[in-house]
């Protein structure tokens, strides 16, 4: 069993003072009473039975309350479960996790930027189903199509540059891997959002994403880091900064983001090219490009949704009131105080 308004409950706390002062009422009023008549004679007027009332009647109306708090936090229990059904498209997110995605030329790394931008996609997703693949010199399914975008957050967040053990950036996998992920069987409603510097180390991405593309799915890009570059940091196995790295000559290694061929890669795969640091209102663009895709009823399984029962404790509170009100008319036959 849960509560709807879990918070109410702590009005039950004023049911003890509330009890104390009943039990400091009756007391005094029966010492009052005491002190009007001797024993004997207001045994006369007022029976045993009678005596017993006000105790009797103070019980039932903390019990009310009691209810009544219950009844307002709303209980809930008794499952059912309601399938899920939401229009939307596929969308598959490919983030690059190369050493280059390091760089510090957006801060506070092109790799934290990027998963800033996958969260932000995250919260703008509305009955769509989200994928994740990671890649390097290889690609991974790190998490499959689903509307679970919690679980989608949950796997992004432990996602490093060393998720895959291939160095290297291969976009053209990339694209082949993500592809893979929706179902062949359609022609639309695909969408791949490629998270990357645009470093290939590949070269035959374009003729990847144009079948891609034949397969339906449109391919999109948001841009990491800047055209200047940066270096790349050299780190060691716990992630610590050791220096940056350098090629053969010893020269630093920079890294800059090939904005030409991302942009070629999403014009094969009629898709847009962003720069991820280029603000908000250009990544609006991608948003609404995947927004106005045409979209398909998506299945997601079946959803728990527990029975508000709030009415058996209303109406219990309500026959003790009953009772209650009852109690007090009938010794008012009998007795003129309520002792």
């Amino acid at each position: 069993m849960k509560f709807a308004f879990p918070q109410l409950l702590a009005m039950l706390w004023a049911l003890p003072p509330a009890a104390f002062l009943i039990f400091l009422g009756v007391k005094r009023r029966r010492q009052a009473l005491r002190a009007f008549a001797e024993s004997g004679l207001l045994e006369r007027f007022i029976p045993a039975e009678g005596r017993a009332t006000p105790w009797l009647r103070g019980a039932v109306l903390l019990a009310a309350m009691f209810f009544l708090v219950l009844a307002a936090a709303r209980p809930l229990f008794g499952v059912h479960y309601v399938p899920v059904r939401r229009s939307g498209v596929d969308v598959i997110i490919a983030l690059d996790t190369s050493a280059s995605m390091d760089a510090a030329d957006v801060r506070p790394s092109r790799l934290e930027r990027a998963k800033q931008e996958i969260v932000e996609l995250l919260g703008r997703m509305r009955g769509d189903r989200v994928g994740l693949v990671v890649f390097a010199g290889e690609a991974y399914v790190q998490c499959p199509l689903t509307l679970d975008y919690g679980a989608v957050r949950l796997v992004l967040e432990a996602v490093q540059t060393d998720a895959s053990p291939v160095p290297g950036t291969a976009l053209a996998e990339a694209i082949r891997v993500a592809a893979g992920c929706f179902d062949p069987k359609e022609k639309r409603y695909k969408a791949l959002v490629l998270i990357t510097d645009g470093e290939d180390h590949e070269g035959n991405v374009v003729e990847v994403a144009r079948e891609a593309e034949e397969q339906g799915v449109r391919i999109f890009a948001i841009g990491m880091g800047t055209p200047g570059g940066a270096p790349v940091p050299d780190k060691d196995a716990e992630g610590r900064l050791e220096g940056y790295k350098k090629d053969a000559s010893g020269a630093v290694v920079m890294s800059h983001l090939d904005e030409a061929a991302l942009v070629r890669l999403t014009e094969a795969g009629h898709g847009r090219f962003v720069r991820g640091a280029a603000g908000a209102t250009d990544r609006d663009a991608i948003y609404r490009d995947i927004a106005g895709m045409e979209e398909r009823e998506v299945r997601g399984g079946y959803v728990a949704q527990y029975r508000d029962r709030f009415h058996y404790a209303l109406a219990a509170a309500l026959l003790l009131l009953a009772w209650e009100a009852f109690l007090g008319a009938r010794r008012g036959r009998r007795a003129a105080a309520w002792i």
